[in-house]
């Protein structure tokens, strides 16, 4: 995953995404992480958050009661907004999906809220998610896609296309938001993305759109295996 163009554009990266989402992305990330935690059944204790960016889906997996909680980004101006807003009790990791710094079989649950599009190689990072992860383990992703080819979305399209740019230029940074919204329009469908979790090793849990027809998607997906409640009285697995 890169790092540019989100050094350059963190500090205002939050309230842009509300204006591009409508306020809607902070909806969409306490639900992704409910939804993690009643399919998990129990409290998870190890929680990894991928592309954690200003750290704010680490930040509720942690107010939930996860005992510990990595927030993982490749940008070391977002991981220090998110060490700024939500303090040292989360360890916030520099690094990226493709070499995860982690004990195998030692995460509960994987999260990763619009980052998967920026991976330099999925299957690498699809790999490692599966190599941490413990037999059973969850993932949940909201992803972005391109917008479907439907009558009635052609005014999102034309606003993503282009009203999206301009906005960044607003902040100061036009070419980072042109990646963002390039980034978007060339990646998988949620199908096909769901199809290449899947054979790397992930059973589907569901898939659903959030918004306009599967333009925004959320994934729940389980590592094969049978989960097992690690013994709380352990210490020191991450």
């Amino acid at each position: 995953m890169q790092a540019l163009p989100f050094d350059r554009i963190a500090k205002q990266y939050d309230r842009v995404n509300d204006v591009l989402s409508f306020g809607l992305h902070r909806a969409w990330k306490e639900e992704l992480v409910n939804a993690l935690l009643k399919e998990h059944g129990v409290l998870p204790e190890h929680v990894l958050d991928v592309a954690t960016g200003t750290g704010d889906v680490a930040a509720r997996f942690h107010k939930k009661g996860s005992r510990h909680v990595v927030g993982l980004d490749p940008s070391s101006h977002m991981l220090a907004l998110a060490r700024q807003r939500h303090g040292t009790t989360i360890e916030w990791k520099l690094g990226s999906s493709e070499t995860l710094s982690l004990p195998t079989a030692s995460i509960d649950l994987i999260s990763c809220a619009f980052g998967v599009r920026n991976f330099q190689n999925r299957r690498q990072a699809f790999a490692e998610w599966r190599r941490v992860l413990r037999p059973g383990g969850r993932i949940g992703i909201i992803e972005i896609h391109p917008v479907p080819d439907i009558a009635l979305l052609k005014p999102i399209d034309w606003y993503w296309r282009r009203v999206v740019p301009p906005i960044g230029r607003l902040f100061g940074d036009e070419p980072a938001y042109e990646y963002l919204r390039d980034s978007a329009g060339s990646f998988l469908t949620p199908q096909a993305l769901a199809g290449e979790l899947e054979t790397e090793g992930f059973r589907k849990l569901s898939l659903s759109p959030l918004f306009a027809c599967g333009m925004v998607s959320f994934g729940l997906f389980q590592r094969d295996g049978i989960y097992h409640q690690p013994n709380r009285g352990r210490t020191g697995l991450l």
